[in-house]
């Protein structure tokens, strides 16, 4: 942006047509939202009014950002990624509570396709797959520790590795 961020606010008034109370507001915008609002905002084709849309774009832009920023201190990691992927409150929570090995593996392989319709519930269905792979892997491993010590072990490791018992619990 250029100083003020008024080049790319003339230049997106001038492509959305705004009047001078919609460049006047967007002057107002906390400079993140500001960025996030004309990057993104892209009414549709044979939209009336342009401006109205973009007060209630830039009101959900801000609404997001106060959310994620009020869900309690983060790592600047997390943040971004709830700011990038539009994360409401409750999203930025329950990512938030994820144990440290999903989290680190979500927030660097999490990307949906562009026209995914969910991402909270993408991002969800991912988060469930790393954490089946973490303890399949520990599946594995009692498995093969069943194999060692007879006939009802196995029963006993599908039994822990189904209600995710720690190898201690199942000691036998």
């Amino acid at each position: 942006m250029g100083r003020d961020g008024y080049d790319d606010i003339a230049d997106f008034a001038s492509r959305w047509n705004l009047d001078a109370a919609s460049v006047e507001y967007l002057g107002q915008l906390d400079e993140a939202v500001l960025k996030k609002v004309v990057a993104e905002f892209e009414p549709r084709a044979g939209t009336h009014d342009v401006a109205g849309k973009l007060y209630a774009f830039a009101r959900s832009v801000a609404s997001r950002q106060a959310a994620v920023k009020a869900a309690a201190p983060m790592l600047p990691e997390l943040e971004a990624f709830a700011l990038k992927w539009g994360l409401d409150e409750a999203a930025v929570a329950w990512l938030a509570e994820l144990p440290a090995e999903v989290a680190v593996i979500l927030l660097d392989q999490f990307d949906p396709k562009e026209d995914t319709q969910n991402v909270v519930g993408k991002m969800k269905s991912f988060a469930r797959s790393i954490s089946n792979r973490h303890h399949g892997t520990d599946r594995e491993a009692l498995q093969a520790e069943a194999d060692e010590k007879g006939a009802l072990a196995p029963r006993v490791a599908e039994f822990a590795a189904k209600w995710a018992l720690e190898e201690k619990s199942v000691a036998l």
